[in-house]
C-alpha cells in the first residue's frame, strides 16, 4: 500500500510541475515599458489576445515584440505554438504566452510532412512571421537600445 501512495504522490508532483510552465522575466526597464503598452491596449480594446515573441539579435541584444490579435485570426503555426506552449512572460502580475523566433525557424505547422531521416530538407514545411508592431530591443543589463512602435 505504501508503494502505491508513493507512486501516486510522485505522479501528482510531476503532473503539477509540468502544468506550471516556464515563467520568463525580462529586466525591469523592459517590463515597465511593456506594462505601459499592454495597459494602453487593454484600455482601448477589451477582446483582443496579447502574446509576445522573443528573439535574439546577436550575443548581447534581444528583441521582445508585443503581438495583438484583434481579429482572433492567428495563422496555423502561431495557433499551434500558442496552444502547445507552456512558456509565459510575467509583466507586473499578469502572465502572457511567449513564443520564440526559432519556433518558426525550426518548427513546422505540418508534422506529417517532414520527410525521412537524412533527407528532410526540401520536405519540411517551414513557417515565418512578418511582424509590424511594438518591439523593444535590449541587452541583458536592461539597457533599452531601441523601441519600434510600427
Amino acid at each position: 500500500m505504501k508503494k502505491y501512495i508513493i507512486i501516486f504522490l510522485v505522479g501528482l508532483t510531476f503532473r503539477s510541475y509540468s502544468q506550471s510552465g516556464i515563467k520568463y522575466f525580462v529586466p525591469d526597464t523592459v517590463e515597465i515599458l511593456l506594462e505601459k503598452q499592454v495597459r494602453s491596449f487593454k484600455n482601448n480594446i477589451k477582446d483582443e489576445k496579447v502574446y509576445f515573441l522573443l528573439g535574439k539579435e546577436n550575443d548581447n541584444t534581444y528583441h521582445l515584440s508585443l503581438i495583438r490579435d484583434k481579429s482572433n485570426q492567428i495563422d496555423n503555426m502561431t495557433a499551434k505554438l500558442l496552444k502547445s506552449n507552456n512558456r509565459c512572460i510575467v509583466i507586473d502580475q499578469e502572465q502572457y504566452p511567449l513564443i520564440f523566433d526559432y519556433d518558426f525557424t525550426f518548427g513546422t505547422p505540418k508534422e506529417t510532412q517532414i520527410g525521412e531521416f537524412g533527407k528532410r530538407e526540401g520536405n519540411i514545411v517551414r513557417s515565418n512571421m512578418l511582424f509590424h508592431g511594438y518591439s523593444i530591443y535590449f541587452n541583458m543589463k536592461g539597457q533599452v537600445l531601441k523601441v519600434s512602435k510600427y
